[in-house]
């Protein structure tokens, strides 16, 4: 096994421990990405394309544009009408939804008349 291939077995073997240990103590409601990452002492990094699921799961954002560094930090922070703009070329609409942005485009959408 390659050192590569070992270390992501590692890993993989810490997030399935975590998430046993937190089903066993706290049940299936507690079982997030936050609470396995933290369980396993690790941090998860994942490539979202679905704008609400990532500001929903995540902690913090980086935005990239061109193989570069937009923004980063807090989803708050990153997550902005200005920035989704600069990045996707979007005219969006960002409302709180319990606490996490939930993004509304408008992009494409046309009036429809009254029939």
């Amino acid at each position: 096994m390659t050192k590569t291939r070992r270390r992501g077995a590692e890993l993989e073997n810490a997030i399935y421990q975590a998430a046993r240990d937190i089903l066993n103590q706290d049940g299936l409601e507690q079982l997030t990405f936050a609470n396995v990452a933290e369980q396993a002492h690790r941090t998860i990094i994942m490539a979202l394309h679905d704008l609400n699921h990532a500001a929903r799961i995540s902690d913090q954002l980086i935005a990239l544009k061109d193989g570069h560094v937009l923004a980063h930090g807090p989803v708050s922070t990153v997550m902005t009408a200005a920035n989704l703009k600069t990045i996707f070329n979007i005219d969006a609409t960002l409302v709180d939804y319990h606490g996490t942005p939930l993004i509304l485009t408008y992009n494409g959408c046309q009036e429809v008349a009254p029939a």
